[in-house]
């Protein structure tokens, strides 16, 4: 509903927009269409700043679930390169793997 009432009120203005422009100097213009134009862009960084997405899209998910699964990986690759090293060694206690 928001977007349809912004559609329309931009479309309203446009029309209202086109029709005075004729009478402008093209130099007014230009700068006016510049300024317009940042302003647009301004605007719709701030919108992209408050969408906030509860889902992960494919994309997100196969970074995710990459992600997971390589730590996944080095942790089982850590613990299997400890288990060898405690076999040959006579100190029964387990040795501590990871980052510290």
């Amino acid at each position: 509903a928001q977007n349809t009432v912004t559609g329309s009120l931009g479309l309203v203005f446009a029309a209202l927009f086109a029709r005075s422009v004729s009478k402008v100097n093209e130099v007014h213009l230009w700068t006016l269409y510049a300024v317009l134009t940042l302003l647009h862009i301004f605007a719709n960084m701030q919108c992209m700043k408050l969408v906030a997405f509860d889902s992960l899209n494919s994309a997100r998910m196969n970074l995710v679930a990459g992600e997971f699964f390589r730590g996944l990986n080095n942790i089982s690759s850590n613990n299997n390169t400890s288990q060898r090293k405690n076999k040959g060694s006579s100190d029964p206690s387990p040795t501590i793997s990871g980052p510290v």
